[in-house]
């Protein structure tokens, strides 16, 4: 049986809810108070393909303290493994501050904490995960050099890499190299090919994309641009864009992880990537449509009843 990797972050979210965002320098009020939920864009995915049904395991990093542990107990109400969840007295659990306005758009400011102190020897003691495990999936909130070794380890070990280029963090040509699929939004896509602006219209710099992943990486990608829909990008020089769902989003904070755990849905399943890019866009749409980040995460049940309510299926 097919099972995936999920090596990332895990974060207590602390979220706000106002009218609109604020300027810099400007207050704002809130009328709903501050609410707690469990993020980090690992266990978000993590939690995301198991709600669709996926075997799921994961390998990160919490503190010894209230926020860990009820991530930890999170995952497991999931069904995803805790026993790879590992605990650093030294340091405090990551917490994410996430500020939405009533349309659904958000800020978020990250403090990684434990996150950043996953080492090579906590991954080599879980190498046996890599053996049981035909993905591996992994997000940019832990430290590079980690992500580096976890690349090389799951490509000598001929697992499908996908790395989801989130947070806009420089990591390098050679290591991108190794990925199966990228997937990034339009800003991490103009820190990866050095672009100061894009176009609305993406295909009017596809040439520019596209020998960019011709000449440096020869890697297959995804880029999602939001209310707009979403692309791939293939290293073969295969181009499609698929529409988004119209919906009047309420909270796009997991919407990104939604797409992730839509996309390695279908692939599980033994979709085509454009039958697996329609599962993404529906459950990055769902997602948006809740407020919250686990909480607004589809499970297979409503992603198939959107799709088919779509004329999707």
């Amino acid at each position: 049986m097919k099972k995936v990797l999920i090596i990332g972050s895990l974060n207590m979210d602390i979220v706000i809810t106002v009218d609109k965002l604020p300027l810099k320098g400007e207050t704002v009020f809130s009328s709903k108070g501050v609410k707690l939920s469990c993020g980090g864009k690992g266990a978000n995915q993590a939690v995301a393909m198991s709600k669709l049904g996926l075997d799921v395991f994961m390998i990160g990093k919490v503190g010894d303290d209230d926020y860990g542990h009820n991530l930890k107990r999170n995952l497991k109400d999931n069904n995803i493994s805790i026993n790879n969840i590992i605990i650093d007295k030294s340091c405090k659990t990551g917490v994410a501050y996430i500020t939405v306005d009533k349309n659904g758009n958000n800020t978020i400011v990250v403090d990684p904490g434990a996150n950043l102190k996953l080492t090579k020897n906590d991954i080599t003691k879980n190498i046996n995960l890599f053996d049981e495990c035909d993905y591996v999936v992994l997000q940019m909130e832990i430290p590079k050099d980690i992500i580096s070794f976890i690349i090389d380890s799951a490509r000598k070990m001929g697992k499908t890499i996908l790395l989801n280029l989130a947070p806009a963090v420089a990591l390098s040509l050679k290591t991108l190299k190794k990925v199966d699929l990228l997937v990034l939004n339009e800003t991490e896509l103009l820190t990866l090919i050095k672009e100061g602006r894009i176009e609305t219209i993406i295909e009017q710099k596809f040439k520019k994309v596209f020998d960019f992943i011709t000449n440096n990486l020869n890697t297959d990608m995804i880029l999602t641009v939001g209310s707009k829909g979403s692309y791939f990008i293939s290293k073969n020089g295969f181009f499609k864009k698929f529409k988004a769902f119209k919906i009047k989003p309420l909270d796009v904070t997991a919407a990104g992880d939604a797409f992730i755990g839509g996309l390695i849905f279908g692939l599980y399943n033994g979709k085509t990537i454009e039958e697996s890019m329609i599962f993404a866009n529906a459950s990055g749409a769902l997602a948006a449509l809740n407020f919250g980040g686990q909480k607004s995460l589809p499970n297979r049940a409503e992603l198939e009843a959107f799709l088919k309510k779509c004329n999707k299926m």
